[in-house]
Parts: structure tokens; sequence; C-alpha cells
């Protein structure tokens, strides 16, 4: 993974290839897509991979599922966001245009990016809406009950 991470790094995205990654970690490129399907996959995995090291990311993830974690986690991703919109770095910038043209193409940087961050954040946030609903701090989705 490190060696993908370098390449990245030096060549974005759209410079890297999977030729060049497999020889950067000196197997075959066929063994990486073994592992990975698409360099998509494999941009995506690393990408989990620095979120999931975070120490925010961790101290959100310990908080105890209620309403006010609810309204952290909402207040965090929106602070997240905000902050990319006014000042991103050249990392970010790239990864906010692969995600505009993943949602414009085939979608699927979107939906490994969606699923991976669903993994590490769905569980503590389906519970603190839960716990949000039992309190009568939010109201169920009726929509979605149907």
């Amino acid at each position: 993974m490190s060696a993908a991470k370098r390449c990245f790094a030096a060549t974005a995205f759209a410079g890297t290839t999977t030729k060049s990654v497999a020889a950067a970690a000196s197997i075959s490129e066929g063994l990486l897509f073994k592992h990975f399907p698409t360099k998509s996959a494999l941009y995506a995995e690393i990408l989990s991979e620095e979120c999931a090291a975070d120490p925010a990311l961790h101290r959100l993830l310990e908080l105890e599922p209620s309403t006010e974690t609810l309204v952290v986690l909402i207040r965090e991703m929106v602070h997240h966001f905000q902050g990319v919109a006014e000042a991103p770095d050249q990392q970010e910038a790239q990864r906010l245009r692969l995600m505009l043209t993943s949602h414009l193409d085939d979608g699927e940087f979107a939906r490994l990016i969606y699923a991976k961050i669903a993994k590490l954040i769905g569980p503590v946030f389906a519970a603190s809406l839960e716990r949000a609903v039992v309190a009568g701090d939010a109201q169920p989705n009726r929509a979605r009950a149907e």
C-alpha cells in the first residue's frame, strides 16, 4: 500500500498507472488486480486507510450513541466540507475532482468511497439517530418504512 501511496502522491490519480504501482511495489500487475480490481478501488482503499488512521475520526467513533453525538457527527461533517470548500489543499482538490468526475461518469469511485465511509462511521451515526428518535429529538423517516 505504501508503494501505491507514493505513486499517487508523486503523479496524482490521473498520472498514476496500475503498471507503475505494481513496479513500485515489486509485484506483477496481475497480482495487483487480484487484490484491487481497478485503480479506483486501490485509491479508495488508500483513502479509507487514511480516514481510519485519523485520530479525530477515532474520537468521534468512541462517542456514546445519542442525540448529542448525532449533532456532533453532523457538525463535524459540515465543518469538514466547509473547510474543503474554503481552502482545499491540492490532494483534497484532487479527491473532489475525482468524486465529481465519478458522479458524472460510471460512479465507481464515488460508490467505493461512500461504502468505505459508511463502514467507518455508519454504525455510530445510525445508532445515534435511533437514540435521537427514541428520545423524541428526531422523527423516523416514514417514507422509508413504507
